[in-house]
């Protein structure tokens, strides 16, 4: 008479029926009608043997959570331990199915049988279980494995893997965390960059042993050995080294190796990654360009304009850059704000700003300065000086040339000066010409001019006697006072510019050859 046996596969597997005959045995495959994974695969390690091996929502199972130390070392190396401390394995075992087990047993490929508060778990209780050892030398693994049965005597078993790292106490040990920017960026892509700001990599060395390290070398490929402050280190003890460089564009990734040697001369060595992306992105550029009444008048004088006239100052804009620009401001040293058609420019755009004013008497000098922002919030500016001299309207007034002055000395009297007044006294900023400075105003009156600036201060001097006599004298209607003639002279003598010094020289000699009222 033939006999059958049921197998139970799990709800996924069809009901077999295996038929054992008196001629032989017919064996039947569980085939998977509805799941490319079984169950057991689906549910980890988990799993029945010879039985239900399905679902943990639905049959009976069971888990087993090994750490060493603390550490749910599943993969090596695990937790580094001095060799002969103290190693303790704690064995998590859970009834994962709906089913009560009993006759639990936890075993260690290593360590053989290990003690469990209990043989039985109910649905969903859980239970410790511990064993000790001691560290040995080296990379250490072993694997716990727990087996329970069901009220039908089936049978449910898992496994765990754990690690550690046996370390000999005498062994040298270093450790390197290396930083691009602040940021641990041990995998691709890193922080973002903009290409040519400075990098910054930071380079934590420490000691992770207990024997002094000495010989310390950090290098870093492709950047090449890099500075620390100390070559040695005491136990426990840390030091940071760095290293900057312009950014590149595209991904980059740079390795930081540390190498000590201990005591007996082993080495101890350490390495790290570091990445960061180098992004390009087009510098923002802005220029202005400043005129005084339409004069490009970057350097004084400028045009000379009659006190009390309008003077019209205009700002040229241009984005000189390859980027849109933003939040443009305008301002002037002597003026203020100054509102323009837009605060946007495309590359390659320009506008014009205006301010009017009305001119002073004098030499007049402001500075034009314009600010943008760039697309990546950089600024980008520029600035332009400009001039003018204010000078008073010489309509019916007049003044006597220095050749006037040089041959009548009686038309002195009433200026209050003397032919041997000395003209550093007079114009202290011929001091740094000793030989004119030491002159008397009657030499100045001879002086020709010559070649470089003293040729330039010559001519002046020449000149701005006369005008100081014409300013001098009561009775000869002058543009300037002597003060006015006094300062004009001594900031054109500071500018030490023979074109600023010999322009001041001609204004002069016009003035002094408006028509003399004298004798």
């Amino acid at each position: 008479m033939s006999q059958s046996r049921v197998v139970i596969c799990s709800k996924y597997w069809s009901v077999l029926v295996v038929v054992v005959a008196a001629v032989g045995l017919m064996t039947l495959s569980c085939s998977n009608e509805s799941s490319p994974t079984s169950p057991a695969n689906a549910a980890g390690s988990a799993g029945l043997s010879g039985s239900d091996g399905g679902s943990s929502n639905t049959g009976p199972a069971i888990d087993l959570e090994k750490s060493t130390n603390g550490h749910d070392a599943d993969e090596a190396p695990g937790p580094e331990i001095l060799v002969g401390e103290p190693v303790t394995w704690t064995y998590v075992v859970t009834n994962t199915g709906q089913s009560a087990l009993t006759h639990i047993a936890l075993k260690d490929n290593h360590l053989g049988d290990i003690d469990c508060p209990s043989h039985n778990l109910t649905p969903g209780a859980s239970m410790t279980c511990t064993a000790r050892g001691v560290a040995e030398e080296g990379q250490y693994h072993n694997v716990g494995i727990v087996q329970g049965n069901t009220p039908d005597s089936r049978q449910v078993t898992d496994e765990d893997h754990s690690h550690y790292l046996g370390i000999s106490p005498d062994e040298p040990r270093i450790d390197l965390e290396k930083f691009t920017n602040g940021e641990n960026a041990d995998e691709a892509p890193g922080p973002e960059i903009v290409v040519g700001e400075t990098v910054t990599w930071t380079y934590l060395v420490k000691n992770t042993g207990r024997v002094r390290l000495a010989n310390i070398t950090l290098v870093d490929r492709p950047f090449g050995p890099v500075s620390c402050p100390k070559t040695a280190l005491e136990p426990g003890k840390s030091m940071r080294c760095t290293a900057t460089d312009l950014a590149v564009e595209g991904q980059y990734t740079n390795l930081g190796k540390v190498t000590g040697v201990g005591p007996d001369r082993r080495e101890a060595v350490d390495e790290d990654f570091s990445h960061y992306l180098g992004v390009l992105v087009l510098a923002p550029s802005i220029d202005l360009e400043k005129y005084t009444n339409g004069e490009d008048a970057d350097r004084p004088t400028g045009p000379r304009i009659p006190v009390g006239d309008p003077v019209t100052w205009t700002y040229s804009v241009t984005n000189t850059g390859e980027v849109p620009i933003g939040n443009i401001a305008l301002t002037d040293d002597q003026l203020g704000a100054v509102e323009c058609p837009s605060a946007i420019l495309q590359p390659g755009k320009s506008m014009r700003c205006t301010v009017i004013g009305v001119a002073r008497e004098g030499q007049y000098r402001n500075v034009g300065r314009v600010t943008a922002l760039g697309p990546d919030r950089r600024e980008t500016a520029d600035e332009d000086p400009s001039h003018y001299f204010g000078f008073r309207d010489v309509t019916g007034q007049i003044g006597c040339s220095h050749g006037y002055w040089k041959n009548h000395a009686s038309s002195w009297l009433a200026t209050g000066y003397s032919q041997q007044d000395t003209v550093g006294r007079v114009f202290p900023g011929t001091i740094p010409w000793p030989d004119i400075a030491t002159s008397n105003l009657s030499e100045a009156l001879k002086f020709g001019g010559g070649s470089g600036v003293e040729g330039a201060v010559r001519n002046l001097m020449r000149q701005a006697v006369a005008a100081l006599l014409n300013a001098a004298h009561p009775d000869v209607p002058y543009p300037y006072t002597a003060g006015e003639v006094i300062n004009m002279v001594d900031r054109a003598l500071a500018s030490n510019d023979r074109q600023t010094i010999l322009k001041l020289a001609g204004d002069f000699d016009r003035d002094n050859n408006l028509g003399c009222p004298l004798n």
